[in-house]
Order: C-alpha cells, then sequence, then structure tokens
C-alpha cells in the first residue's frame, strides 16, 4: 500500500505541474491556496511515507506521532479543498484529462490517509 501512495503522490505532483504550466494560476486567493496543498501535500506525504525524509537527515519518520498527525491533518485539508473546488467549478470543462486529473486528486489524499492510519 505504501507503493502505490508514492507512485500516487509522484503522479499526483507531476501532473499538478503540467496543469499549472499549461493553464497557469488562478487570480483568485482561495485557488492560491489550493494550488499550494496541491504541490506541498504530495511532498510531504512522500517524504513521510517513503522515509525518505529521515535519509535526507529531516526529522521526518512516519513512526513519529506528531509529523503522522500533521500529514493527516494536511491531507484532511487538502480532501475538504478538492471537494470545495469541484463544486465551484460545476459544469466542469469538456477538456480530455479533466476526469483523469480530478480522479488522481481525490483519491490521492485518500490513500495517503489510509497508508498513514495503518501505521499507527
Amino acid at each position: 500500500m505504501k507503493t502505490i501512495a508514492v507512485v500516487c503522490n509522484i503522479i499526483s505532483f507531476v501532473f499538478t505541474c503540467f496543469v499549472l504550466m499549461t493553464d497557469g494560476i488562478s487570480g483568485d486567493a482561495t485557488y492560491k491556496i489550493f494550488t499550494f496543498f496541491l504541490l506541498f501535500v504530495p511532498i510531504l506525504n512522500l517524504l513521510l511515507i517513503s522515509d525518505i525524509g529521515s535519509k535526507l537527515g529531516l526529522q521526518l519518520s512516519i513512526t513519529n506521532r506528531v509529523n503522522r498527525i500533521m500529514t493527516i491533518i494536511c491531507n484532511i485539508v487538502l480532501l475538504g479543498l478538492i471537494f470545495c473546488a469541484f463544486i465551484d467549478q460545476y459544469p466542469h470543462p469538456k477538456e480530455s484529462g479533466v476526469i483523469a486529473f480530478t480522479v488522481l486528486i481525490m483519491l490521492n489524499p485518500i490513500i495517503n490517509l489510509v497508508v498513514l492510519f495503518r501505521s499507527s
């Protein structure tokens, strides 16, 4: 399950970067915060779940309760922002990658939450 979470975080980060390169950053403050969370949370998950953070000398470990709780809260906030953006942008554009991007972005925090709760 950790491997799936790591792969989803990498794909989510790269996919978000591609969307930002093609569409740009929205001028709305809410969407700037949403974009920050879309970029920050997968990196945080990746550092914590894959143990890269502890190998880089950072104090990030999935066994550390504070780090795990902080990451769980960030994933819940991201999931809430995703639902708000999903509702706000209805009806959705007819572009080819919208459904794939939406499914990936919605599943990523859920998969990470499952991994974080199972590690406790």
